[in-house]
């Protein structure tokens, strides 16, 4: 059900509260949005979590300062102390929800699960989000309006676990881009200035990075991963493929270099190494018999 309980005409503040919950693990009880009175100031204590969406204006929540692309989370049973700014009152959207799981969820979230202020630079988004939930049109079935609330929650969770995840797993370098493209293309007949290319990287300063990162030039990273995988072929000996063949697989165009690549790299030629491999790996009955 949508309530509108302004502040006065100039300060809305609507809500969207849930008659009947969805489950113990995480209810959410309600969604909103407010933009306060200029110096509005309260202390109290919740029952309940809230996360705070900053989308406009300033204050300090906690003796912490706030304003748009931040957030603020309230936890329950703590006590809650904030104050708007005199001359740009903060503006927010909130959703409030209690449960056994909400601890958890706020922890992969990274999130604090105490009264504080939280650096977000997506709180915009996340305004929309309850925007659209907030005014949608109200169903007369309580059991509906729990989910569509629910379902609010579950966008904005998404939102902050794409956001966690790009703080946990930062974007590949270029020195990694380069590798990861060399691993996947190997066989292929790769000039490593296309490589560069590629990238938007010039050869010289490519070197540098990958040499920085991986301790050989994107060429000798090629060569010994075709060897590696060769050595892998050269395993198998109910596929006794011809050295040239093996060569071709791996990305020789010329069978001598690839024999030459292998030698300085493994310290015997492909044919001696299949022979050594599939003497070592004969069961011991064989060998003796």
């Amino acid at each position: 059900m949508l309530f509108d309980v302004p502040f006065d005409a100039q300060h809305p503040k609507f809500y969207r509260a849930a008659i009947r919950q969805q489950g113990n693990d995480v209810a959410v009880l309600e969604i909103g949005y407010n933009c306060v009175p200029p110096k509005y100031h309260r202390i109290m204590k919740r029952n309940a979590y809230i996360i705070h969406y900053v989308v406009g204006g300033k204050g300090v929540y906690m003796n912490g300062p706030f304003d748009q692309g931040c957030g603020y989370m309230v936890a329950p049973n703590e006590l809650e102390s904030i104050t708007a700014d005199q001359d740009d009152p903060y503006e927010t959207y909130w959703i409030r929800m209690r449960g056994s799981l909400v601890p958890k969820l706020l922890a992969d979230c990274g999130l604090p699960a105490h009264n504080a202020v939280f650096q977000f630079n997506r709180t915009a988004d996340c305004g929309n989000i309850i925007h659209r939930f907030l005014f949608e049109e109200q169903s007369k079935n309580e059991a509906a309006e729990a989910c569509l609330l629910q379902a609010t929650l579950y966008e904005l969770l998404a939102i902050h676990l794409e956001e966690q995840a790009s703080i946990t797993c930062p974007a590949p370098s270029d020195a990694q881009k380069v590798a990861d493209f060399l691993e996947k293309n190997y066989q292929e007949n790769i000039l490593i200035r296309d490589v560069a290319e590629r990238f938007f990287l010039s050869p010289n300063h490519m070197y540098t990075l990958f040499k920085k990162e991986y301790g050989v030039s994107p060429q000798e990273y090629l060569l010994s991963l075709r060897v590696e995988k060769a050595k892998q072929f050269l395993h198998h000996p109910d596929e006794k493929l011809p050295i040239k063949a093996i060569a071709a697989s791996v990305g020789f165009e010329n069978p001598l270099y690839f024999t030459r690549c292998f030698h300085q790299r493994v310290g015997q030629s492909p044919s001696d190494y299949r022979k050594k491999f599939q003497l070592n790996a004969q069961p011991r009955g064989k060998e003796n018999g």
